[in-house]
């Protein structure tokens, strides 16, 4: 290490306004966000950048919550919880395609900026008739399941660049080394090119979703109850350990 690199490390760290260093993190990008691709790009040492953020999960958090909160929630004008989450839904998913990363940061961590988003959702959800728990249960199924669906999707967009192989292409070829009399049914939807968007695909599980919770929320609790579910979740694994 030369003289001016210990002087430079025993100085005061560089002064940086966090909109320098969103404007830096946002221009390298989620995917590729270093704190050494920040400091460079603003000229300063990674040990700067370590006086405001103690690693690179808590940078990526810094930039998740900043393009989060600048987007609006859903108008609530309508009071039902399932319209609302019908569009939040949708809402959420363009967001994530605008700012790719940003689904995995999501799954990872706690956003400062989802919080009233939660709360919003939890709000609605009480006066369509949910109690507070099943409320709550219901934001956090929505809320997983679109940054869930997003992040699925950039996993396989990674994977068909570094293998030059789409996920309906791979699902042909897999398909076609069994046997025709084995799986006649998936032998005959991949050799049709449904042409499905992801969007109409992305609408049909969110309906799916929404139906569901419906479903459950007005059921009777003979029919629809969450503790016999559990006993069947707990069977399964019991049967799957004992293998």
């Amino acid at each position: 290490m030369t003289e001016s690199d210990k002087s430079g490390r025993r100085g005061r760290p560089a002064k940086l306004t966090n909109q320098q260093i969103l404007d830096a993190a946002c221009a390298i990008g989620l995917p590729d966000l270093t704190l050494g691709g920040v400091a460079k790009m603003l000229g300063v040492s990674v040990a700067a950048l370590y006086h405001y953020f103690k690693d690179r999960d808590e940078l990526a958090e810094f930039v998740a919550n900043a393009i989060i909160v600048d987007y609006p929630l859903p108008p609530d004008g309508t009071g039902d919880w399932f319209h609302w989450a019908h569009t939040f839904a949708h809402t959420q998913r363009a967001i994530y395609e605008r700012f790719p990363g940003l689904a995995q940061v999501a799954v990872q961590r706690t956003i400062n900026a989802a919080v009233p988003r939660l709360e919003q959702s939890v709000r609605l959800a009480l006066k369509s008739g949910f109690d507070e728990k099943t409320a709550w249960w219901a934001t956090r199924a929505v809320q997983e399941f679109v940054f869930s669906w997003y992040h699925r999707v950039e996993i396989r967009e990674a994977l068909a660049v570094r293998t030059g192989e789409d996920y309906q292409t791979s699902l042909r070829r897999v398909v076609k080394a069994f046997p025709p009399e084995d799986v006649p049914l998936m032998r005959s939807i991949t050799a049709k090119s449904h042409k499905s968007s992801e969007d109409e695909r992305f609408e049909f599980n969110l309906r799916a979703l929404l139906a569901g919770i419906a479903a459950m929320r007005t059921a009777s609790p003979a029919t629809m109850s969450i503790e016999s579910g559990v006993a069947r979740t707990r069977a399964a694994k019991k049967r799957v350990s004992s293998k």
